[in-house]
């Protein structure tokens, strides 16, 4: 700060506040370099992270078929719609029956 303050008083000038202003906030920008983590620097590894995020989405999806199986009416579906989304649920229902055999195999390994 006294070398803002000797270098004003050296000039014998007026300066005007807003440059003084400038001087001081660049001083203490470089004064105050906070360690601030950089865009490379990878989180911790957390083997739960994809089972979280996982469960957290599965509700959503539980939510979104009993929302359209109380509203849908299958007698004014086309044919087209209701095949897409017979093949849709049977190929969750095949992931999701995977994922339940691998989980049943760790658990009772366990």
């Amino acid at each position: 700060m006294d070398t803002v303050t000797t270098s004003i008083a050296e000039r014998g000038e007026y300066v005007p506040y807003h440059n003084t202003r400038k001087e001081i906030h660049e001083l203490t920008k470089k004064m105050e370099t906070p360690a601030v983590p950089s865009v490379k620097d990878m989180p911790a590894y957390d083997p739960d992270a994809e089972a979280v995020g996982l469960t957290l989405t599965i509700p959503t999806w539980a939510s979104s078929i009993s929302r359209v199986k109380i509203i849908m009416d299958k007698t004014k579906m086309s044919r087209e719609a209701r095949k897409k989304l017979v093949e849709a649920l049977k190929k969750l229902k095949n992931r999701i029956d995977e994922m339940l055999s691998e989980l049943g195999e760790e658990e009772n390994d366990g």
